[in-house]
């Protein structure tokens, strides 16, 4: 390890800890002040997203000039997930830019996902479950809690291996249950092309009647949700009965 912490180059290992001071700069100077003033527009930001910023075996350095970041730039949102949620207290509260997750692939990784993030306080706390790679029990007592915003659920990709869509079905109704916001990654279309469950998807073009005419709209825009047989725009000015569903999409709903 090189000086003040940082990783000396000669280390090869794949995995073995690294630290680029360097994209933090790019993060200060994409989030200044005069960028906010110009009116740029928000942008998501997956921090470490093939790394783990909440390890015990990282330098706590590194750690604090990463929210020093975060915290300079309120602008943007920052995705954190991480694989060790027992560590999460340590550095609550987080700023109001953080969504902060937690990965759970089976039921005990989840119980453990449930109780890191019930003790923090963040303004959007998430679970993903990627890759599913087994049945996760979220019948009672383990449903989800007022203490989840947000579920992402995914596929393993390298090598591809889907989930049984029976587990994405029983996570995706629990959560509506509990109103959370459900994401399906574009990974799990191959579970849908054969058998679209309603549940997992929002249709994008519809064909209705009105006044005894029959039209087709596109519904695709986030303003658009679906209500029963009926598609609605959140407006609340048109509200369209669905004679036939013409195109679909992944449900890929996002906290509010």
């Amino acid at each position: 390890m090189g000086e003040d912490g940082y990783v000396d180059s000669r280390y090869d290992a794949p995995f073995y800890p690294r630290f680029w001071p360097s994209r933090l700069d790019d993060i200060k100077f994409s989030g200044a002040w005069w960028d906010t003033l110009r009116g740029r527009k928000a942008k998501g930001v997956f921090v470490c997203d093939m790394g783990e910023l909440f390890g015990d075996w990282l330098p706590v350095k590194w750690q604090k000039e990463v929210f020093d970041v975060i915290k300079s730039d309120p602008l943007d949102r920052f995705y954190l997930l991480t694989k060790q949620p027992q560590n999460l207290i340590k550095f609550s509260p987080f700023p109001e830019n953080c969504y902060i997750g937690v990965t759970a692939t089976n039921t005990k990784e989840y119980l453990a996902a449930l109780a890191g993030l019930a003790v923090i306080k963040a303004k959007v706390k998430y679970i993903s479950f990627e890759p599913l790679l087994n049945r996760i029990i979220v019948n009672p007592p383990y449903t989800f809690s007022g203490d989840i915003d947000w579920i992402i659920i995914g596929a393993q990709t390298k090598p591809y291996k889907a989930p049984k869509i029976e587990w994405v079905k029983e996570i995706v109704e629990a959560a509506d249950k509990a109103g959370t916001p459900v994401f399906l990654k574009d990974n799990l279309w191959s579970l849908l092309l054969s058998n679209p469950i309603e549940i997992l998807t929002r249709p994008i073009k519809i064909a209705y009647e009105m006044d005894g005419i029959l039209a087709t709209a596109d519904i695709s825009g986030s303003n658009w949700g679906r209500e029963g047989d009926f598609a609605v725009d959140m407006g609340g000015t048109k509200r369209l009965k669905i004679k036939e569903v013409l195109d679909i999409k992944l449900r890929q709903e996002m906290p509010k």
